[in-house]
């Protein structure tokens, strides 16, 4: 069975590699952050996403909800869009799978290192006959897809300084280069009546545009993808 074939295989497969045997509630409770999802003021749905770092590499998930009712409530829900990544301790692949539920089905991709190549998976449907191409070759590539921010997140690393590296991604023409830029910082609400400051990192180039805005603690608070916000928020 593929790493992810269900939720409850991601979420547990994540927290067993990451965190080396804590407890699926703890391991949960522990990785995976919420953002709502907006897009010209229109509420979306629920991004889940988590990034955890250990002596074995670099493990991403992301997981987006659709709907209204993805904001509410304790279930997780069924993702329409996820992504399970496993890194090196520096971020670079490694593979990272990414799945888009069609009806009953899902759409299928993995971009993987092989032999000094950086090669993707395709399948219309998981499971079936598959296309493997070739994006170009390297070894040190990170993963970047504007429609996954996880892996933004896992590329700017535990201390985010600005630098240029190789890229590739799912997305059409994802192969060339990603600069991380710092953009300084700024004031925004805090949701409480008062501000917090954040810090402004972008991930741009030609594997597609992030931008994320940090806490103190280097854990995104508010990103942008294209037209879509993300904004940290705790579920009721």
């Amino acid at each position: 069975m593929r790493v992810g074939a269900l939720m409850v295989s991601l979420v547990l497969g994540f927290a067993a590699a990451a965190l080396g045997g804590s407890s699926a509630a703890n391991a949960q409770a522990r990785s995976l952050i919420e953002f709502k999802v907006v897009q010209s003021g229109k509420d979306l749905g629920r991004y889940d996403m988590g990034v955890v770092r250990n002596e074995g590499g670099t493990f991403v998930v992301g997981n987006f909800y659709p709907g209204a009712q993805a904001l509410t409530g304790k279930k997780r829900g069924t993702p329409e869009h996820r992504l399970y990544g496993e890194l090196d301790t520096e971020g670079l692949l490694g593979k990272y799978k990414r799945w888009l539920r069609h009806g009953g089905n899902q759409e299928y991709w993995m971009v993987f290192l092989f032999k000094n190549e950086i090669k993707v998976r395709h399948e219309d449907v998981e499971g079936g006959k598959g296309q493997v191409s070739v994006l170009g070759k390297g070894t040190a590539v990170v993963p970047m897809d504007p429609g996954m921010p996880a892996l933004a997140w896992a590329l700017l690393g535990t201390q985010p300084v600005a630098r240029e590296m190789a890229c590739a991604g799912t997305t059409p023409g994802a192969w060339g280069k990603a600069r991380v830029v710092s953009k300084g910082a700024g004031d925004f609400d805090d949701g409480e009546g008062g501000k917090v400051s954040l810090a402004h990192w972008k991930v741009e180039g030609d594997c597609g545009t992030v931008d994320l805005f940090l806490d103190a603690a280097g854990v995104p608070q508010r990103m942008q993808a294209g037209d879509r916000q993300y904004e940290r928020f705790v579920r009721k």
